[in-house]
Order: C-alpha cells, then sequence, then structure tokens
C-alpha cells in the first residue's frame, strides 16, 4: 500500500517537474522502501539535472544499478548493506548512481561538465567508480561543495 502511494505521488512529482525518463521505483531502496514525503524536495534539483544530461546525452540512463546493489535512496538498513559512509547523501535522497549506457564514466563526466556551467558543478559531488557515477547536489543542502572523488 504504502509502495503504491509512493509510485503515484513521486509520479506526479517528477511530471511536475518535467522528468519524463525516469519512474518512481529507480529511486526507491533495493528492498522496496520508499524515501520519505519529507526529502523529496532533496531529490529534485538532482533529478531534473539527471533529465537535463539525458536529454542532452540521448542515451539511456540506468540509476541505481542493481549490479551493485546500489539504490538512489537508501535507508539506513540499506546504506550498511552496501557499506555506505555513515553520513551518506543516500540517505537524505540527493545523491544518485548513474551508469549512461553506451559512455563510460570518464566520458559520462566529461559529457556532465560540458553541459553544466562552473557554477552548477560547484555544487555537486560527484565520485566515479569502475561502472558509475555518483551524482549528488549536496551544496544545495548545505553540505561543503564541490566534492570529487575516485574510488
Amino acid at each position: 500500500m504504502i509502495y503504491d502511494l509512493y509510485e503515484r505521488d513521486f509520479g506526479r512529482e517528477l511530471q511536475r517537474y518535467g522528468v519524463t525518463d525516469f519512474v518512481p521505483s529507480e529511486f526507491a531502496t533495493e528492498t522496496g522502501g520508499v524515501p520519505p514525503m519529507g526529502l523529496w524536495d532533496n531529490a529534485m534539483p538532482t533529478i531534473v539535472r539527471i533529465q537535463r544530461f539525458r536529454s542532452y546525452i540521448g542515451k539511456p540512463i540506468v540509476i541505481c544499478t542493481r549490479a551493485h546493489g546500489r539504490r538512489g535512496y537508501r535507508d539506513y538498513r540499506a546504506n550498511n548493506a552496501v557499506g555506505g559512509a555513515s553520513g551518506s547523501i543516500h540517505m537524505r535522497f540527493n545523491a544518485f548512481d548513474c551508469t549512461v549506457l553506451g559512455l563510460s564514466v570518464a566520458e559520462t563526466v566529461e559529457a556532465m561538465e560540458r553541459l553544466f556551467p562552473g557554477r552548477d558543478r560547484d555544487l555537486w559531488g560527484v565520485g566515479t567508480y569502475s561502472t558509475f557515477v555518483h551524482w549528488d547536489t549536496r551544496g544545495l543542502l548545505g553540505e561543503p561543495a564541490p566534492a570529487r572523488w575516485t574510488a
């Protein structure tokens, strides 16, 4: 029941912000946990940028790759299960792990930086991993930004 309400209501939020290429299930935890409604505003700045990026590159973006056991939102249990940092931005529903089909991690980051001007990038946290890019807008949450790392 809660998941159905999340699908409906967060789906409406995505539509309201013009997000057309993603669905609510892509942002829930691996175990079906849903982000609390009070965190939804944290997610939208990052999701809107990912949507804009998707439109720019014209390639599918997979959010929350199951192969890595990661999801956009992580509750405490999901965060511990993937070995996430204790203060992970994922638990605040502002971070998403993304794979762009047909682009390497390096090509993905290069394309992100071409699309968005420097000031916008100053709000980001971007982590590069072997098969995906972590992307958040931590600066809008008052967290130190920009942040860059490679794992």
